[in-house]
């Protein structure tokens, strides 16, 4: 047994409703793609974070495609990064495949094509970066937000320490709870 991970297929811009708003946006999702389950967006506000909210799997984290892709083998691996040559390795793999386990082109001429929501540390804690807003608890299009990469499996998975403007369309990391 494996939790799900994908990425939404569709952006949104910042005023997703909240944190509930984004968990809504997940779960249909995954209904229209026929993942039964419950999904929480990988998503932080002034209130609340995946290290708040999120069950703490002690089974791994798999991707949507055939393959199961692998990801995290639990929680504590997904929350820790590992220093190596290479950098701080997080995850065994991007989380780059969608609710319908397409994966989606690495668009590296634009890394904003590649953005991902979060507002969250790779511990799973709220970025509480000063001059970021968090779109006012993503209720907002005014300030901005922290922002992951998804072709990314470094820290810049979920911290990609740039932000993007609130108005901007980034897509949502979603995890079987």
């Amino acid at each position: 047994m494996y939790k799900r991970v994908f990425i939404t297929n569709q952006r949104f811009n910042a005023d997703l409703g909240g944190i509930s708003g984004a968990n809504e946006k997940g779960n249909t999702a995954a209904i229209a793609a026929g993942l039964s389950g419950t999904f929480k967006a990988w998503l932080s506000d002034s209130s609340s974070s995946p290290s708040t909210n999120f069950t703490r799997s002690t089974q791994p984290y798999g991707l949507v495609d055939a393959a199961n892709t692998r990801i995290a083998d639990n929680w504590t691996d997904l929350t820790t990064c590992n220093e190596g040559l290479a950098g701080d390795e997080c995850l065994d793999n991007p989380i780059n495949v969608n609710e319908n386990g397409i994966v989606l082109p690495d668009e590296s001429t634009n890394s904003t094509n590649r953005s991902v929501w979060t507002n969250t540390l790779t511990d799973g804690n709220v970025d509480e970066t000063p001059h970021i807003s968090n779109c006012f608890d993503f209720t907002s299009l005014v300030g901005s937000a922290l922002v992951g990469d998804y072709a990314s499996t470094i820290e810049m998975w979920t911290e990609n320490f740039l932000s993007n403007s609130c108005g901007i369309q980034s897509r949502l990391y979603c995890f079987e709870q």
